[in-house]
């Protein structure tokens, strides 16, 4: 015969029929909030796993749907809570005034604890009292607000101080402290407000997780197209272990390798900013000195398209850094500023007319020559000659300053392409560096360079953190590594090869532990191959969409995390302590008696 359900019976509240006349049953709304005075426990001859054709009810309307015994177990363990809650705040209450109906309700808390147990075994009846734990005491957190931790501390502590606490010994399981209920509340609300905490903050992690790593410099080296290995993306420790690795055969020429990429990637993102006003970025592939060369024949091409339209004129400006220039002349040998001297008039004063003016063309012609020339220089061995070559960067850059002012009509076009030259002169800089690998160089060096054009007075910019590309190449030297590393061998490249083919002997019989280690090995290799590494960056690394999943996610589940962790999990931890407690008093009684027969 059907018969419907009340959330009563589902936490086993509700009397229970004969098993000669099982009437039928319903589940109300009303009785849903369990906020009726419990009744003696159901009769065996009833299942509270099992729904037995239950229907659903709301007040006296019947709708007639069956529920099936997931359905059944969830709910059932929704009421659970409710009646659980209302119990637990009674006994709380009798306790704290004294009142007679104290023990008595301890008594009804064992005996639901006993009858309820089947229900909370299923998967079903366990959600279903998560839930109906976590929607009724969430809202608790949003009314008191206060600090993450502090409110899932509180949160936990609260559920704990309203659940039913078990306290005499009953036919299943033996309360703690042999009946002293207060003493078993208090630990109650130190697990739950443990509890609160913990599951606080696993549900940060597992937003952690799912965001990947936001760390703003890690994300701004990310955008600029700089490739990191796991540990610099990471950091921290796992950075540390990383750069320890790097003197293990073969795994530390990987890691090496991938690490000199990081420097490389980086060298490209940096030259890229200069291209970047202009609309343009270095061919895939290139670094060093071809990386240099072609950045600086993209920034003259720009000029090259524009200067046959404008006009240059030798003005006052001009003519002033000219002489700033000769007088740096005055610190280099004898030959170097001749030579430096021959250059300006020849090349640059000589190629004006006699009124000071100069045509397009040749301004492009002014322009191109001091290219040919300088940049040689900057990559030479010879410091004089490094030198020489700065400064007549340093006249080419007041020339194109000077094209500016002159032809105000072009402003636009010749802003980004200036801006872009003067980042292009720091990244020239730095190549030109001492300690470079051929041309490749660090963001120590490139933070030297920049620190050397910073044209602000005592470089109070760069001491400020504002100079030109500071930024950017500060946020590289804090995650890359501070030189280029040798990424090994001919040789030791050779033995990654072979890998798979020590792994196969250790297979076939060679060594067990061999097989283990070199398997070990070719998964370590592979993490640091080109393509492990990319797969790593997109595996680890945040994302906007990621952020925004992990937001939901965090927002939804941090009011519900301490309420539904408590609720679920604190009747286990009190049966372990329980079944703890038991065992040390056995072990009590036992040493006790032994010390008897001994005396």
């Amino acid at each position: 015969m059907p018969r419907s359900i009340s959330l009563e019976e589902f936490s086993g509240t509700a009397s229970s029929p004969t098993p000669q006349a099982a009437p039928k049953r319903s589940i109300s709304l009303d009785e849903f909030s369990g906020y009726k005075a419990p009744q003696p426990a159901q009769s065996a001859d009833i299942d509270p796993t099992k729904a037995d054709g239950a229907t659903l009810k709301f007040g006296p309307w019947d709708t007639g749907v069956k529920l099936g015994d997931g359905t059944y177990r969830a709910l059932a363990g929704a009421g659970k809570f409710f009646n659980d809650t209302q119990l637990g705040a009674r006994q709380l209450t009798a306790h704290a005034l004294g009142l007679p109906s104290a023990s008595k309700l301890d008594a009804e808390a064992n005996d639901n604890a006993v009858r309820d147990a089947p229900l909370m075994r299923t998967k079903a009846g366990f959600v279903g009292n998560l839930a109906g734990g976590a929607i009724a005491t969430a809202p608790l957190g949003a009314v008191l607000g206060g600090a993450r931790v502090v409110n899932a501390a509180r949160t936990g502590l609260m559920s704990a101080l309203l659940a039913p606490t078990e306290t005499s010994a009953t036919p299943s399981k033996e309360g703690l402290g042999n009946g002293d209920y207060f003493g078993n509340k208090v630990l109650q609300a130190g697990l739950g407000a443990g509890l609160g905490v913990v599951s606080d903050r696993v549900v940060k992690g597992v937003g952690n997780v799912v965001r990947g790593v936001a760390d703003p410099v890690v994300q701004q080296l990310k955008n600029a197209g700089v490739n990191m290995t796991v540990g610099q993306i990471l950091g921290g420790s796992a950075r540390s272990i990383e750069n320890g690795l790097t003197s293990v055969p073969i795994l530390g020429d990987m890691i090496k390798a991938r690490q000199a990429d990081s420097i490389k990637s980086f060298n490209t993102g940096f030259i890229n900013q200069s291209l970047a006003p202009i609309g343009q970025k270095l061919d895939n592939g290139l670094s060093g000195h071809a990386a240099i060369d072609q950045a600086g024949q993209k920034l003259s091409d720009a000029y090259d398209a524009l200067l046959p339209n404008l006009k240059g004129k030798l003005d006052q400006p001009f003519q002033q850094l000219l002489g700033t220039v000769r007088q740096m002349g005055q610190s280099m040998p004898a030959e170097r500023a001749d030579q430096l001297n021959r250059i300006i008039a020849n090349e640059v004063e000589g190629r004006f007319t006699n009124a000071g003016l100069a045509s397009g063309d040749t301004l492009k012609s002014i322009e191109s020559k001091l290219g040919e020339i300088y940049r040689p220089y900057q990559r030479s061995s010879d410091y004089d000659v490094r030198n020489l070559g700065n400064a007549l960067s340093e006249v080419q850059s007041g020339l194109r300053s000077m094209i500016e002012r002159n032809n105000p009509s072009y402003q636009n076009q010749l802003g980004p392409i200036n801006q872009g030259y003067a980042q292009y002169l720091r990244a020239l800089n730095a190549s030109a560096r001492a300690g470079t690998h051929e041309g490749v160089f660090t963001p120590a060096q490139s933070l030297a360079a920049i620190k050397a054009l910073d044209p602000s007075k005592n470089k109070a910019a760069y001491a400020k953190g504002n100079a030109l590309m500071q930024d950017f190449a500060g946020a590289a030297q804090q995650i890359l590594p501070s030189n280029i590393p040798d990424s090994g061998t001919a040789f030791r490249q050779a033995l990654q090869i072979g890998v798979g083919g020590l792994a196969g002997l250790g297979v076939s019989g060679i060594s067990p532990a061999l097989t283990a280690a070199t398997l070990g090995l070719g998964l370590g290799t592979a993490g640091y191959s080109r393509v492990g590494q990319s797969a790593a960056s997109k595996l680890l690394l945040s994302t906007p969409l990621r952020s925004a999943i992990a937001n939901t996610f965090d927002q939804a589940a941090k009011p519900f995390a301490a309420p539904a962790t408590v609720n679920s999990i604190m009747p286990s931890l009190m049966d372990m302590l329980t079944e703890t407690d038991r065992k040390n008093e056995r072990k009590a009684a036992s040493k006790a008696a032994l010390q008897g027969l001994t005396q």
